[in-house]
């Protein structure tokens, strides 16, 4: 039995060592065959981290090479070289006419980041790795569309829409009489911004880009029916009995007519409704002379300037009854029944609403700036530019404070002292409208901020060149759409005077200086474009000249202690101004007018009577 278990045993070993010999070459084999494949693995894991890491090799876009360039560097290349990717021109089609613009004008941007993000490899494809190693992938711009599209396209839109403009009433009139509200003309500012995104995702490799737009009616603030319903409704309780203003316990009264209310009547619309409201100036011009006898009235401090230096004339405080406050005394019981419309005030001491100490600590000692504008005499410039210069004359501006060309003339109406003038309607034809003229006023203002040195927020030139304006130092307003706007970005307050001929606006800003000179440098016209002759045979066609379309730089030079500190740069750009004739295009047409281009000035300085061209 021994024998037999250690033969066993025996055969065992043998077993285990024949075994083992058999079975060590199927071994290695799984061996090499598992350590194949980690190597392949970990190359291709290489691979596809190289690969997936930076752009792949023949990667481009536009003509610039990203091939190899890790995400980060393409990005910053693609930032570098964007001007040759970036559309070159939009262009907007309206139905009487078109404009354009660059793609920076129109806030077109190129999404860098967006556009390598495309460029997404899939790291267990292979097929798709490889492919890249040799072959590269398909790159498309990524355009981003910021709001600088808005003002742009607000800017150039201006020539071909129309503003509407509200109903108004002679409330003096009896039964008051109505002039209708007319609709305005616009274009949607959303839909061409959603046409040019949607243009820049279909055709991403043009250069150019076209919208195709309609026009959209434009509601007035007041409509005709909102204020027939005023008048037969609110105004009709209004004027309904006279309103009695008792003082002293009834001792002192005075009495206003439905007549004298009416005068004094001011009507807006406020929060979706007509509503009406009493200026107190005008309510001041009515008073009973003996219901204010034993009233001092109050008096703000201002700068008188006729001696060519300002002087503070000194605030005085009041005592009575203030216009302000009988306004209001009259308004809260006017509504009521007649027998029940009495109010009461009561007399006291009105401070002033700007102190002597406060105008002493404006700092305003000289002459800064002045400007005069010529123009031709005509009635409605006279009555358009000397209502806007009313409202100008005597505003002060503190320092840091913001002036609006639009809020100081308010809007151009007939309420509002306005009458019909020529202002430039789509296609760069002139047409009557309430207020036209005032871009005289605008432009007299523009400069006399310009050579005070102060900063500008709004303005543009107008869209053609007229000769008696500073070519690209000149503005215009629109109301609605347009403002001209500045900033008192001196130390010191400035006090703005206006004076009027019949031939010309003046403006004087009175402050401290903070320049020894402001000056204005003319560039060279450029892209001198001719203009057309076009006829009309429409009713109430009148025929004007054509002007050169021009593009140019202006200057503004800033200089103290006898160097140049500062130069800002103004660019402008003008259309032609088709030449209209009145009547039915001969069938012969005469030869086209040569225009000859002037020469600039090359440096102008602040004068209040400057040499103008005169208007055509």
């Amino acid at each position: 039995a021994y024998k037999v278990r250690k033969l066993n045993l025996n055969w065992w070993k043998m077993s285990e060592l024949n075994q083992s010999e058999i079975s060590e070459p199927k071994r290695s084999k799984w061996l090499w065959a598992a350590i194949g494949l980690g190597a392949a693995i970990a190359l291709y894991a290489g691979v596809a981290f190289a690969v997936t890491r930076a752009i792949p090799v023949g990667t481009s876009l536009a003509g610039v090479n990203l091939g190899g360039l890790t995400s980060t560097a393409a990005s910053e290349k693609l930032l570098e070289s964007s001007p040759q990717i970036l559309p070159e021109t939009v262009t907007v089609t309206v139905p009487n006419g078109t404009f354009s613009g660059s793609a920076s004008d129109f806030g077109i941007e190129l999404d860098a980041e967006a556009t390598i993000d495309q460029i997404q490899l899939n790291p267990w494809n292979p097929f798709e790795i490889i492919g890249q190693l040799f072959v590269g992938n398909s790159v498309r711009p990524v355009f981003t569309v910021s709001d600088k599209f808005e003002n742009t396209f607000q800017d150039l839109a201006l020539d071909y829409v129309t503003a509407p403009l509200s109903a108004e009433a002679d409330f003096t009139a009896n039964p008051p009489v109505v002039t209708p509200a007319v609709l305005g003309q616009g274009l949607d500012t959303a839909v061409a911004r959603e046409q040019l995104e949607l243009s820049l995702v279909e055709n991403f490799n043009s250069k150019t880009h076209e919208l195709n737009l309609e026009y959209v009616t434009v509601e007035p603030e007041i409509s005709t029916k909102a204020l027939n319903d005023f008048i037969a409704g609110d105004f009709a309780k209004i004027i309904s009995a006279q309103v009695v203003v008792e003082a002293d316990g009834g001792t002192k009264i005075d009495r206003y007519s439905p007549f004298e209310i009416r005068g004094a009547l001011v009507v807006e619309f406020k929060e979706g409704k007509v509503s009406a409201s009493l200026n107190p100036e005008k309510l001041g011009e009515v008073r009973d002379p003996t219901f204010i006898s034993e009233s001092q009235p109050v008096q703000n401090a201002t700068w008188d300037v006729s001696s060519g230096t300002p002087v503070v004339i000194p605030s005085k405080s009041g005592f009575g009854i203030s216009n302000d406050s009988l306004a209001k005394s009259i308004m809260s019981v006017w509504m009521n029944p007649k027998g029940q419309r009495i109010a009461d005030v009561e007399f006291g001491v009105i401070e002033p609403d700007f102190t002597t100490a406060e105008a002493e600590a404006m700092g305003i000692t000289e002459l800064v700036s002045s400007y005069t504008q010529n123009f031709e005499y005509l009635p409605y410039r006279v009555t358009n530019i000397g209502q806007a210069a009313e409202y100008i004359d005597g505003t002060l501006l503190e320092p840091g404070e913001e002036f609006s060309m639009n809020d100081t003339i308010k809007e151009r109406t007939y309420a509002n002292g306005y009458v019909d003038g020529y202002i430039i309607a789509p296609g760069g034809i002139f047409r009557m409208e309430p207020g036209g003229g005032v871009s005289a006023a605008t432009t007299t203002m523009f400069n006399g901020a310009w050579f005070a040195g102060l900063k500008f927020l709004e303005w543009r030139a107008h869209s053609v060149y007229i000769s008696r304006y500073p070519a690209g130092r000149e503005a215009t307003v629109f109301w609605g759409q347009l403002d001209m706007r500045f900033r008192n970005s001196h130390p010191t307050g400035i006090f703005i005077t206006t004076s009027m001929t019949n031939s010309s606006m003046s403006v004087k800003f009175w402050g401290t200086k903070q320049w020894d000179e402001v000056g204005s440098v003319s560039g060279s016209w450029r892209n001198v474009t001719p203009y057309e002759t076009i006829y009309s045979d429409e009713e109430g066609c009148s025929t004007q000249t054509g002007a050169t379309g021009f593009a140019i730089t202006v200057y503004r030079t800033f200089v103290k202690d006898g160097v140049e500190v500062k130069r800002e740069s103004f660019n402008t750009t003008y259309r032609p101004t088709p030449r209209v004739v009145c009547g039915k295009e001969p069938t012969t047409k005469p030869k086209p007018t040569k225009t000859k281009k002037p020469k600039p000035t090359p440096t102008e300085t602040p004068t209040e009577t400057p040499t103008e061209t005169p208007a055509p």
